[in-house]
C-alpha cells in the first residue's frame, strides 16, 4: 500500500462496477476514503465497499441518479458529512446505447445526455456551490476514445463523451485561479459490464486490429486517475489522456 492520497476524501460516481470500482479501490490503496454513487447495482456497490474497506479505508455507498438535481443534492448532503470533506471528484457514471442515426430514439438520446453529460455538470455544480472543493482539489472526468474520433454506430455516446472533453477544458480554465485542477481520462475499450452488453465482439476479438494491446482491464485504467488525483499530477490541468491500447490518436 502506498500513500499518495493519504488523508484525501474522494467521490466516485458509478462506483459499483468497472472503471468506477477500480478507481475507488486504487484510491483506497493510496490512502483515500471514498464515497460512491450507484444507480441499479446495489450488490455491486457493496462489493466495491468491501474492497475499499479491505484496504483499510472508509467507503460510503449511496444510491443516486446523477442526472437528477434532487438526487445529486441529497447525495452530497449525506456523503460529505460522512467523508468529512471532499478533495477529489471523479465523474464516471455513464450509459450507452448503440444504433443507427436515422433510427435512433430521441428518448435514448435524451437519456444518455442526462446521465453522461448533465450528470457530470450537476456533480460539479453541487461541489462548487457547496464550497466542498478547495485549493488543491481535483476533478477527474471519464471520457472515451469515441469522444476523440467519434463512432458511426454510437451517436449519442460519442456526442456525450466529446462534450465531456470540452467540459474538462472549459472547467479547467474556469477553476485555475482557485487552484482546482481538472483533467479527463479517455479510455479505449475496457472490460466493463457496459462493454459486455453493448460491444461483446470487442472482447471476443480482444480489441481486434484497432487496439493492438487488446481490451483493457479496469485496473489498467485506474492508475491514470491516481496520477491526476495525487501530487504527481500537480502540474497538469485541462488535459485529455487517451489510454487506447496501442491505437494512436491525433
Amino acid at each position: 500500500m502506498a500513500d499518495r492520497l493519504r488523508g484525501k476524501r474522494a467521490i466516485v460516481t458509478g462506483g459499483d462496477s468497472g472503471i468506477g470500482r477500480a478507481v475507488a479501490v486504487a484510491f483506497a490503496r493510496e490512502g483515500a476514503d471514498v464515497a460512491i454513487t450507484w444507480h441499479t447495482d446495489g450488490k455491486g456497490a457493496q462489493a466495491t465497499c468491501r474492497l475499499v474497506e479491505a484496504a483499510g479505508r472508509r467507503c460510503v455507498a449511496l444510491q443516486a441518479d446523477v442526472g437528477s438535481e434532487a438526487d445529486v443534492a441529497r447525495f452530497y448532503a449525506e456523503a460529505i458529512p460522512r467523508l468529512g470533506g471532499l478533495d477529489i471528484l471523479v465523474n464516471n457514471a455513464g450509459t450507452e446505447q448503440r444504433g443507427r442515426w436515422e433510427d435512433y430514439p430521441v428518448e435514448a438520446w435524451e437519456r444518455l445526455l442526462r446521465t453522461n453529460l448533465i450528470g457530470y455538470f450537476l456533480m460539479v455544480r453541487e461541489a462548487l456551490r457547496g464550497g466542498h472543493l478547495q485549493r488543491g482539489g481535483r476533478i477527474i472526468n471519464t471520457g472515451s476514445i469515441q469522444g476523440i474520433e467519434g463512432s458511426p454506430t454510437d451517436p449519442a455516446y460519442s456526442t456525450t463523451k466529446g462534450g465531456i472533453h470540452a467540459m474538462t477544458k472549459s472547467l479547467a480554465k474556469y477553476l485555475i485561479d482557485r487552484g482546482i485542477l481538472v483533467n479527463c481520462v479517455a479510455p479505449g475499450p475496457v472490460d466493463t459490464p457496459m462493454l459486455r452488453d453493448q460491444t461483446p465482439q470487442l472482447l471476443e476479438e480482444d480489441g481486434g486490429e484497432k487496439y493492438p494491446l487488446g481490451v483493457a482491464k479496469p485496473e489498467q485504467i485506474a492508475p491514470a486517475y491516481v496520477f491526476f488525483a495525487s501530487e504527481d499530477g500537480s502540474y497538469v490541468t485541462g488535459q485529455i489522456l487517451p489510454l487506447t491500447g496501442g491505437k494512436v490518436t491525433g
